[in-house]
């Protein structure tokens, strides 16, 4: 499984475990955990932090004071999407091979 993964040029590292509930990013330890609990959907759960991760790393995800996920928005222009998009493809290039 994978250790870390360079994401904007930060280096996180990821955890897995079946405790975990869903997947976490820890913005400020810089860590992904992700739960291994339901082997189908590590893929889609380590994405989605990854996503959040860029999105955090290059200043657009903005935290709102109430609890909970509704409470974290996103804001980006297209040109700023393309950039994110980039970013996924770079880290995609790190997992080739990687067996999930």
């Amino acid at each position: 499984m994978i250790k870390s993964i360079n994401i904007c040029g930060v280096d996180y590292k990821v955890y897995c475990s079946p405790s975990v509930s869903g997947g976490v990013t820890d913005l400020t330890e810089k860590t992904i955990s992700v739960s291994t609990a339901s082997p189908k959907d590590i893929t889609n759960i380590l994405f989605h932090e990854i996503g959040e991760a860029i999105l955090h790393e290059r200043g657009l995800r903005y935290t709102r004071y109430e609890e909970g996920n509704d409470g974290v928005r996103f804001l980006l222009t297209h040109h700023e999407f393309e950039n994110v998009i980039a970013d996924i493809l770079l880290i995609a290039k790190q997992l080739k091979g990687v067996k999930f």
